[in-house]
């Protein structure tokens, strides 16, 4: 059975406040956390509802339309609906597919980071990037999932693992580069929603997965560009990690592509 969003949610946080506050939430009474947790499973609730109202439009949308333009009998604001399920349905297809990527990078990178601070990093984020993908594993059956997470299972693992062979520091930058470009994509899917009004509880998870993101961005940029982390680079490193991020970038951006229709 899939996790509960509440049992997620509790492990998130005692990863991320530490010891004290952690002692101090498992110290809670168990009416109160009981409570807690009833709320979260409803939320949850509410976005798979609305995740399988998607599915189901976004499914009628191929053989209802082909039916319906036979006759010439389209009625725009139907087939719009359709179309934005189906366009949401991909989106939600590779929000899937990236946090499976994500996880891959940071097991691919465990083995091999250099220091005590960034091994404490890629277990912190980790955890973080395992609750996503319990989200996204639940809310989204099988069928609906791209036939290519075998590959992008390789490809994360060795995103990881290359640069952390290198450096933290190349590390950190990667971690930059591919939350960078996943800030923008969360973003394209949530500002739709916000203009639209549909499907409130999916974009509030989309908003919290995107929060999440960005604080590890901040994090790895932090200390990848803090002057007391590492000397300042050359020039030619400079212009190696420039293009070492484009290339992430844009790889980022190519897995994405694929992912929306295989």
């Amino acid at each position: 059975m899939f996790p509960s969003l509440s049992t997620s949610i509790r492990g998130g946080v005692r990863a991320r406040v530490g010891g004290r506050a952690a002692r101090l939430l498992s110290s809670r009474p168990h009416s109160s956390l009981t409570h807690e947790m009833g709320r979260a499973d409803r939320r949850l609730d509410k976005v798979k509802a609305e995740v399988d109202a998607v599915i189901a439009l976004a499914r009628s949308t191929s053989s209802r339309r082909r039916e319906v333009e036979g006759r010439r009998e389209v009625k725009q604001e139907r087939h719009d609906e359709k179309e934005e399920a189906r366009v949401l349905l991909s989106d939600l297809r590779t929000d899937h597919a990236g946090e499976y990527g994500a996880v891959a990078i940071y097991e691919g990178a465990l083995p091999f980071v250099k220091s005590a601070a960034a091994k404490a990093f890629v277990k912190e984020h980790i955890d973080n990037e395992r609750q996503h993908l319990r989200y996204f594993t639940h809310l989204l059956p099988p069928a609906e999932r791209t036939s290519l997470l075998p590959l992008w299972k390789l490809a994360g693992w060795t995103l990881g693992a290359l640069p952390s062979l290198i450096s933290d520091r190349a590390l950190f930058i990667t971690i930059d580069a591919v939350e960078s470009f996943v800030e923008e994509h969360y973003n394209e899917q949530i500002n739709p929603l916000k203009k639209s009004g549909k499907y409130p509880a999916i974009r509030k998870l989309l908003e919290e997965c995107c929060e999440d993101e960005v604080h590890h961005r901040d994090d790895a940029r932090l200390r990848h560009s803090s002057p007391s982390s590492s000397p300042p680079p050359s020039p030619l490193l400079q212009g190696i990690e420039a293009t070492w991020r484009a290339i992430v970038g844009g790889g980022s951006k190519g897995a994405v592509t694929l992912s929306r229709w295989m």
